[in-house]
């Protein structure tokens, strides 16, 4: 069952945001019913929780009143409703200029001269400091130059006035951003999830950016976009070059994180995406672009790294046999994962990277200590297992291993069918492969190519290309 919105919602506010909105709603201007300040204390006081007791919470206000669930249940509303408001205020007072837009809207219209041209400038020394304009900056400035147009057209005076213009080449560049990012969304999702969606009028877009793009090239948003476009239209090195230049370029140049680790990401999309089309040289390139966000900042979420992209760090280490740098960054950097997460994903990338090293027993320890509570561990730990067991000819061991894990994929009842069939199918064919390797060798010649043509059909399933290898090496 779905948690209670309003408990949901305080439950996601750090102790700080708490405290804050506590505040909010003690004070008499946002709020003049005293019973909503006590109950708000309750239920702060108690947020472990899953569920609101409305009886409990209704009994400390009213303790001599019978319980009334439309009472309590309209306090909590009015709570939320507070909370609603507290959220857009904590949002604006980090957005200094959306508020500064406001203001100068207000003051237009009270006729407030002073404020205005006081306002006006802010605008001014901003657009001066400012190195980097992404869409928001875009349309910010655009409003801005609407509010200057429509300030100017009310003094009623014959003369003229750049702000339209300059309103206008706002607008063409927030356009311009806006279809060029939505473009770059669509064909990168397009090759993530084979989304067929096609954006109205994209065609049209592409002959006008041709056409007219030059007088947008200065704008470094706008170039690295077109760009990723280019890049994701055509797939040849050349304009992939092309972008990881403009990429390398843009550390100079104060972009915003949350414009530019997207960026960043459709590099390492693209990359991917070439990789497994059999151009292994990508993979350097991706490894590389892992190298410049972590020396730039930009593999943190929250400060902290995924549990996912510091795998895929270890694995593309491994892969391309950069062990000193590997080694160095599991050291390093497994204290920026999130504290929850930080002793499996240390522990089962050390095994990962001390199976590739050849230190299989070294392995199997640090594969102890391991807990699966998350399915990829359980999953990638257990295969692992497996393998080294194969590799070692500890054949009671594998057997034993193939039996469990097996036996834990059919009663899992949460795993997605598609995973539980690719793991289900590798342990039926390392079984085959255990038995085949035990043969005679006049049976194994007679039985081996019936067996390669399965491993040959599985290799781009799970562990695929590793049972090919096996079976080559026997």
């Amino acid at each position: 069952m779905s948690k209670n919105v309003l408990l949901h919602t305080l439950q996601s506010l750090d102790p700080r945001e708490q405290q804050r909105f506590q505040k909010w709603v003690d004070s008499p201007y946002h709020n003049a019913d005293e019973k909503l300040s006590r109950l708000l204390r309750l239920i702060l006081k108690d947020l472990g929780v899953d569920t609101l007791n409305r009886e409990r919470l209704d009994k400390a206000l009213y303790p001599e009143r019978d319980f009334n669930y439309a009472r309590i249940t309209n306090h909590l509303s009015d709570i939320k409703a507070l909370l609603e408001d507290f959220l857009v205020w904590e949002h604006l007072k980090a957005q200094p200029a959306q508020r500064k837009l406001q203001l100068l809207n207000i003051s237009r219209e009270r006729k407030l001269e002073g404020l205005y041209q006081q306002t006006d400038r802010y605008f001014e020394r901003l657009l001066k400091r400012q190195t980097y304009f992404a869409e928001p900056d875009f349309l910010l400035y655009q409003l801005v130059e609407e509010e200057r147009y429509i300030a100017f057209t009310e003094q009623d005076v014959r003369a003229l006035d750049q702000s339209l213009q300059r309103k206008t080449e706002w607008g063409d560049r927030y356009f311009v951003g806006h279809m060029l990012k939505t473009a770059c969304q669509i064909l990168n999702r397009r090759n993530v999830l084979q989304d067929s969606q096609i954006l109205p009028g994209f065609r049209q877009f592409l002959a006008y950016i041709e056409d007219d793009f030059a007088r947008f090239a200065d704008w470094p948003h706008l170039s690295l976009y077109q760009a990723v476009l280019q890049m994701l239209l055509h797939e040849s090195d050349a304009h992939f070059e092309h972008f990881r230049a403009l990429l390398k370029r843009s550390a100079q140049q104060q972009i915003p994180y949350e414009e530019h680790k997207p960026l960043y990401q459709y590099a390492q999309n693209y990359c991917i995406k070439q990789a497994n089309k059999g151009q292994a040289q990508y993979l350097g390139e991706l490894f590389g672009i892992y190298q410049e966000m972590i020396e730039q900042e930009l593999i943190y979420y929250q400060g902290y790294i995924s549990p996912n992209d510091f795998k895929n760090i270890v694995v593309l280490g491994v892969r391309l046999q950069e062990y000193e740098w590997t080694e160095y960054f599991l050291d390093r950097f497994a204290e920026r994962v999130a504290p929850e997460q930080r002793h499996n994903a240390l522990a089962y990338n050390r095994a990962y990277f001390l199976y590739a090293r050849g230190e299989r027993r070294a392995a199997l320890r640090q594969l102890t200590q391991v807990q699966h509570q998350d399915v990829f561990y359980l999953l990638g730990g257990r295969s692992m297992q497996l393998k080294i067991y194969y590799e070692m000819q500890d054949d009671e061991a594998l057997e034993a291993g193939l039996h469990a894990f097996d036996n834990s994929l059919r009663r899992d009842r949460l795993l997605p069918d598609y995973r539980k069939t690719g793991y289900r199918e590798f342990v039926r064919l390392l079984r085959k492969l255990m038995k085949h390797r035990t043969l005679p060798s006049p049976q194994r010649k007679k039985a081996e190519p019936k067996l390669q043509q399965e491993l040959l059909a599985s290799e781009s399933g799970i562990h695929g290309d590793w049972l090919s290898k096996q079976l080559e090496e026997l």
